[in-house]
């Protein structure tokens, strides 16, 4: 697992799906950084629901594309970085994305791509996620 990346791919547009969050929510919250969505990926998948077809981060979990398994549900700040670069990047929906943060038993974090704020949310709503990897 890195502890830090130097570089962050994202998942082609076509690869987007909406999913609900898929996860208890626990007491502690997750990490913000860059680099650490892998981290907050593992530990919701350790502890929810596994179905790819349902859960956000069993789906960026369990994504596979051209031979790398590595990819996960951004954190609150990787996530936001993606909204600064969305022109450039392309493939975003003016739309919400969910991340892999969580704010200590209050709520998950997810990115209005349209206005480019944060806001909490108890997880049960389904937002569009979009993988990411970190090398």
């Amino acid at each position: 697992m890195l502890d830090t990346c130097n570089y962050l791919e994202v998942s082609p547009y076509a690869d987007e799906v909406r999913r609900e969050w898929g996860a208890p929510l626990t007491p502690e919250s997750g990490i913000s950084d860059i680099g650490a969505g892998l981290r907050n990926t593992l530990g919701i998948v350790g502890r929810g629901r596994l179905d790819p077809g349902s859960s956000a981060a069993a789906y960026a979990a369990a994504y596979d594309l051209n031979g790398f398994d590595d990819w996960y549900l951004p954190s609150r700040d990787e996530c936001h970085e993606l909204a600064i670069a969305r022109e450039l990047l392309g493939g975003f929906e003016l739309d919400t994305y969910w991340t892999s943060t969580e704010r200590g038993g209050e709520g998950v974090w997810y990115q209005d791509f349209l206005n480019g704020f944060q806001f909490l949310d108890e997880g049960s709503s389904s937002y569009l996620v979009r993988p990411i990897r970190a090398f």
